[in-house]
């Protein structure tokens, strides 16, 4: 290790000087009293989940039956019944920070992942840029809901698909993720299966038919574990209902227009100028 990319300590140790910066910066980047206004969001999904998940902890039970729709029509279906667990938990020891420590972990792992893929071939600053820029499109997300699950999820498939583990190693943490999505997050199944069969298609490209099949057998060992969840194959149809109900896309928010900040007028403004 070169001389001046460490920082020496008392006994001889040493500490690379880039691996520091980067992990203040991603403590820094992604610390949750920076995201108040995302927190402040936990009025809308995220307190109907954590109401689920009280619910659920106090009739000792899951509860499978339509009772908290707030929408006509609305085909709801408990197919994150694992996250309402998850955060009802939360709420329950330590109230709304247990709420802010349960996305906190998510992002962070998230952000953790992605620096220590890149880390070592791509410039700190250059990294830290990307991960500042990424705060225009929304990530870091605090509003605590799934999709953090479903996000953590996606990128552990595709880093482990990428990585230098063995084809049997890959199949059985596709199977085992499967069967946490179902769990979590279950509409996005679907999402999952298509990322893995990307890979699948890949592998067939460079004509590597015996990987190719073992990807095939862990993909129907992965239905049969996405099958075993409180709604059994509704899983796999939930989107699609929900999808055909178009007055519930007008509510949603991820369909809403963006709602610009002040400062991101500012420079929108700034930039047209500019130019």
């Amino acid at each position: 290790m070169k001389k001046e990319m460490s920082l020496n300590y008392k006994g001889g140790r040493s500490i690379d000087a880039k691996s520091v910066f980067l992990i203040c910066a991603l403590i820094l980047i992604y610390c949750p009293f920076f995201y108040t206004e995302m927190i402040g969001n936990y009025v809308g999904d995220t307190a109907i989940q954590i109401r689920i998940g009280l619910d659920c902890l106090s009739s000792g039970r899951f509860i499978p039956t339509e009772i908290y729709s707030w929408h006509d029509g609305l085909s709801w279906l408990p197919h994150e019944i694992g996250w309402y667990y998850l955060v009802g938990i939360a709420y329950k020891l330590l109230g709304l920070a247990g709420i802010i420590g349960v996305a906190a972990a998510f992002n962070y792992s998230i952000a953790g992942i992605i620096f220590k893929k890149y880390s070592k071939t791509v410039h700190p600053l250059i990294l830290v840029g990307i991960a500042a820029a990424a705060r225009l499109l929304s990530f870091p997300n605090y509003i605590a809901r799934p999709h953090l699950f479903s996000e953590l999820a996606l990128l552990l498939v595709i880093y482990v698909m990428l990585s230098e583990k063995s084809t049997l190693f890959k199949s059985i943490f596709f199977c085992g993720t499967t069967f946490l999505m179902a769990w979590f997050h279950g509409g996005m199944v679907p999402v999952l299966f298509a990322v893995f069969f990307v890979f699948v298609v890949i592998e067939l490209v460079y004509k590597q038919f015996k990987n190719t099949l073992i990807y095939l057998a862990s993909a129907a060992g992965a239905f049969l574990c996405s099958l075993l969840n409180p709604l059994g194959f509704d899983i796999w149809t939930y989107g699609f209902k929900q999808s055909a109900n178009t007055g519930f896309w007008q509510i949603n928010m991820e369909w809403a227009p963006k709602n610009f900040e002040i400062w991101e007028t500012a420079g929108l403004k700034s930039s047209t100028r500019a130019r």
